[in-house]
């Protein structure tokens, strides 16, 4: 049996001119709809900006690292397209029924994604 995923939500706008948070909460609704829709269930919500015990600097950090991340994710192209992914397919994980047909077990790992290249 598949265990729902439990997730974080981690949003954060890098420009807020008017102080409004619209774009948070925009993001955080966007997640939750995803999620949603994946059948998983949102543990917590992180803001960066509502977060206590972190000095500015490295707030300042965070939000910088964040921004380079999404820059070269936005980079990236990919060879194959999204589809099934067991994500923990090895022989360990194959069982073999009374007909002789192998079967793939254990879908804990299972995602709609794009598959790991092997290079």
């Amino acid at each position: 049996m598949v265990k729902p995923k439990r997730v974080g939500i981690y949003v954060h706008i890098s420009k807020d001119r008017k102080g409004q948070e619209l774009g948070i909460q925009r993001q955080e609704k966007a997640c939750r709809e995803l999620c949603e829709r994946l059948g998983w269930s949102v543990l917590k919500v992180l803001r960066i900006e509502k977060v206590t015990g972190i000095s500015e600097d490295d707030r300042e950090f965070l939000r910088k690292r964040g921004r380079e991340l999404r820059d070269r994710l936005a980079e990236l192209s990919f060879e194959s397209s999204k589809g099934p992914v067991h994500g923990d397919a090895h022989v360990q994980n194959l069982m073999v029924d009374r007909s002789g047909q192998v079967l793939l077990i254990d879908f804990e790992g299972f995602s709609f994604d794009r598959p790991e290249s092997g290079t």
